[in-house]
């Protein structure tokens, strides 16, 4: 066996390696499928992306091959990094350089071996990505030339990774001078800012001099000027996004669900999913909102509906805005669940099986940028899942939406046609809801005896129940869920306070604080009563 030699530039090229910051990093896909794609297009059961460090040969990704470093001094790839050009070689057995080498004479039994050198745009070979097998044999030209081309592939992306690395630092050292200024600077002259202001509000009633005002003037409108000229450095520090005291940004709402829906896209035409959207008019161009609690939301609702349909069938997405927020629904055409399915997403745990969990997660999600979830599911019919998240306007109005003549939009429910609504209270809460319910010109079933309101519910298919808490027992309330699982439940109730979880425990989705006024109330049908054919 011999041992490969050390580059003449091996100093400098050690050097350069590091620069990368890719030694001991985590697998990724990307490299992963470039090895596999080797491994395939070389016919071999091993391929590596291998880089020579001082001692060893560590492996950033592999196939075939449970090890993930070997020694420097046993290494093939020690040998390729001599060389610009792709090295093969046929049979190890009748090479003096490998035939009695550890990993020739023992596992991985190496008796073939290509590999092609990782170039960086300075000249220094960083490894190599290589095929390997157990077998002799000889690569043809087009095996040689697709090894050489990925090569150059795994190199691209190195390089990339490697610029996108010293922007995080770039953007790291930044961040920390920014904030060293903001330390040194902003509350100092802050503090200057306040008092010279508060002195000149003295000199108003206190007697000084000319020279002492105009000074006293001089300094605080130079502090100012200060000020803002300190405020505009950091400014440029941030990204063009600014964050308010919620960690909430402002979006332009077009291009991040057109970024959202085309990103989906790709997943579900792979599933033979046909994907859809609309974003109604009444969704402004720029809202301020969880950007990145939003996105995760999505993508992750519209990815398990992409999921749990059937092939060739249909995810559609809605997209509305109130004035408490975004309501977006996402209806699929898969297997759906079955009532006890249904029955599991109002248990104490957070669900079980498939679907069940899928969406007891997106629950989390949606509590964690304080949202709502409601999910409407039809055996061998689909999936809806409907969420809200809370969202501001960025100042403009909305298309669709007039102002009135105080510059107020009115509230009014969003929601569909002749919604089925049965109202279960005492008489004089009736008598609140339904009036509030008739300015709407919404009209509403009324009923104050919860065994009658139990036999409405088994003749006729309601979209809302609203009940009050003080008029039904929690085994009432599980009576009505049971009977009807994909039925909307809003309790009427007099606390301040109500918890989510319990209430769902119960089989309740939401819960209105008594008196109830006219925007939660819009608010709530707006959410739970979607317009005809975008949620079931």
């Amino acid at each position: 066996m011999i041992q490969p030699p050390l580059p003449e530039n091996e100093e400098a090229r050690l050097a350069e390696l590091l620069s990368y910051g890719i030694l001991d990093t985590e697998s990724e896909t990307l490299f992963d499928d470039i090895t596999s794609l080797a491994s395939e297009i070389c016919d071999t059961p091993i391929a590596l992306i291998s880089l020579v460090d001082p001692d060893r040969q560590w492996f950033k990704s592999k196939v075939g091959l449970d090890a993930s470093e070997t020694h420097r001094n046993i290494s093939f790839c020690g040998h390729a990094i001599l060389d610009d050009e792709l090295m093969e070689i046929n049979d190890t057995h009748r090479d003096e350089r490998f035939h009695d080498n550890p990993l020739v004479t023992g596992p991985p039994n190496i008796r073939f071996y290509a590999g092609t050198p990782l170039i960086t745009p300075e000249g220094y070979a960083l490894g190599t990505l290589c095929a390997i097998d157990s077998e002799p044999k000889r690569l043809s030209k087009m095996q040689k030339s697709a090894l050489t081309t990925l090569g150059k592939s795994v190199m691209a992306h190195l390089e990339l990774r490697k610029q996108n690395l010293v922007l995080r630092q770039m953007n790291t050292l930044k961040s920390k001078y920014l904030t060293d200024i903001s330390r040194r600077f902003q509350t100092p002259l802050q503090s200057i800012c306040t008092f010279s202001h508060l002195l000149e509000e003295e000199t108003k009633t206190t007697p000084v001099s000319a020279v002492f005002k105009d000074s006293l003037g001089l300094i605080h409108e130079s502090s100012q000027n200060l000020m803002r000229a300190v405020e505009s450095v950091l400014a440029t520090g941030k990204t063009d996004i600014k964050a308010d005291s919620q960690g909430r940004t402002t979006i332009e709402t077009k291009p991040f669900f057109n970024h959202i829906f085309h990103t989906m896209a790709g997943k579900a035409r792979r599933e033979r999913i046909i994907l859809t959207g609309q974003m109604d008019a009444s969704v402004p161009e720029h809202l301020i909102l969880d950007e990145a609690g939003l996105g995760l939301l999505l993508l992750k609702i519209t990815g398990n509906a992409i999921r749990y349909s059937s092939k060739d069938t249909a995810v559609h997405l809605q997209i509305y805005y109130r004035p408490s927020g975004l309501i977006i629904s996402v209806q699929d055409h898969g297997r759906g669940m079955n009532r006890d399915q249904l029955m599991e997403l109002y248990a104490a745990p957070d669900g079980e099986h498939g679907e069940v969990v899928a969406i007891s997660g997106l629950r989390r999600l949606a509590e964690n940028v304080k949202g709502r979830i409601k999910v409407r599911s039809w055996q061998s019919r689909g999936t809806c899942v409907t969420f809200a998240v809370p969202a501001d306007t960025a100042g403009e109005r909305t298309a669709g939406k007039p102002e009135d003549a105080q510059g107020k939009r009115p509230v009014t429910p969003f929601i569909k046609d002749n919604p089925a609504i049965l109202i279960l209270s005492a008489q004089e809460d009736v008598s609140t809801i339904t009036g509030m319910l008739n300015r709407l010109k919404i009209d509403a079933e009324t009923e104050n005896d919860v065994k009658e309101a139990a036999r409405k519910l088994q003749a006729r298919q309601y979209d809302l129940l609203l009940l009050s808490a003080k008029a039904v027992t929690n085994e009432e309330i599980t009576q009505f869920r049971q009977q009807d699982p994909c039925l909307a439940i809003v309790a009427l109730t007099e606390d301040l306070f109500t918890e989510d979880k319990q209430l769902r425990q119960t089989g309740i989705d939401a819960a209105l604080t008594l008196p109830v006024n006219n925007d939660t109330l819009c608010d709530t049908l707006s959410f739970f009563l979607l317009p005809d054919g975008k949620n079931q």
